[in-house]
């Protein structure tokens, strides 16, 4: 029995056994279309050794030049099959063994990749100067940390007036049909329960969201001001369009979530806070990428505790400077 052979039922499997959200299959689908199929899928699997599992993850990485990361996720992926076909058809099968090469550095999040003060409030001044709808949308990034998928699937009925808050509990994407050569938009629920959250919005975007509400058209999307969303790759083009329009780096939608986080705990928000505003599963994560950013915070703690600290003017936080800055918006 060849991959190719056993692709089919094993997708269905992923959905009878595993019920994988349609999102996840498409991954699936697409790891498979695009490198274990043209590299594997004459493969018979009874006769797959550890030395075929190297040589796929080495082609992964020298010729394909994919990431250990994704070259990891997909040597997985070819382990997860052959062990679907040795749970169905009881066929014994090798343990397989493969080695990567090692990790330079542990990737960790880059300070130098978020938005600067400056870069900042160039921004909200473009938004200031045309503030459309889609440009509105990315002042929601930059104020909520939500990603581009999330921002895409917010709905009026999503947006409290009263608390001045917004739910996140969908995301939208564009995701490639398992089942056919096309590609579709699907809104899902949000991945975990984490996910789903409800994140308080500053005072400045209170105006322009109460004269935007569409109260008797809940259904609306906030992005796109109608009944139809608009999707992640547009959305990226009225964002990188209006960091053009502001003079400033274009830096990625993921890197606005970044500097979202980064205001808040230079502000001296607590990680857990952080942590529940960003929709993570573990406050881990937020510790793994964020607690390192500031350097300044470390050696206060240890000249403090040598008793070398120097009286210096206090600095405000990013978030007070925007708030201040921004306060005739």
């Amino acid at each position: 029995m060849t991959f190719n052979e056993v692709k089919k039922e094993y997708m269905q499997s992923k959905i009878d056994f595993d019920g994988v959200k349609e999102s996840t299959l498409s991954v699936i689908a697409t790891q498979y279309k695009s490198y274990i199929a043209p590299i594997l899928g004459n493969k018979v699997i009874e006769d797959f050794r550890s030395r075929d599992l190297q040589e796929f993850v080495n082609t992964l990485l020298t010729e394909k030049n994919l990431s250990i990361h994704t070259t990891r996720d997909l040597a997985s992926r070819v382990k997860n099959i052959i062990g679907y076909v040795q749970w169905k058809y009881e066929i014994p099968v090798y343990k397989l063994v493969v080695k990567y090469p090692p990790r330079k550095t542990i990737a960790q999040f880059d300070y130098e990749k978020t938005f600067t003060n400056d870069e900042q409030l160039k921004i909200l001044r473009a938004i200031s100067d045309n503030p459309s709808i889609h440009n509105m949308a990315v002042a929601l990034i930059l104020f909520t940390g939500c990603r581009i998928g999330e921002i895409c699937a917010l709905r009026w009925e999503n947006y409290d007036l009263g608390k001045n808050s917004v739910r996140v509990e969908h995301t939208l994407e564009r995701i490639y049909d398992p089942y056919g050569n096309r590609t579709k938009i699907v809104i899902q629920a949000a991945k975990t329960a984490t996910s789903r959250r409800e994140i308080p919005l500053p005072d400045i975007l209170k105006s322009w969201m109460q004269s935007q509400q569409c109260v008797n058209l809940p259904h609306w999307f906030i992005a796109s001001g109608s009944h139809k969303p608009v999707e992640p790759r547009l959305m990226r083009t009225y964002y990188y369009r209006l960091l053009a329009d502001a003079g400033v780096r274009p830096l990625s939608p993921h890197k606005m979530r970044h500097t979202f986080a980064s205001n808040l705990i230079a502000s001296g928000g607590d990680i857990k806070t952080v942590s529940t505003l960003l929709g993570h599963a573990d406050t881990s994560i937020t510790l793994d990428i964020y607690t390192h950013i500031d350097l300044s915070k470390k050696k206060n703690v240890i000249d403090s505790f040598w008793g070398r600290t120097k009286k210096k003017e206090k600095k405000q936080s990013t978030l007070t400077i925007l708030q201040e800055r921004t306060a005739s918006l």
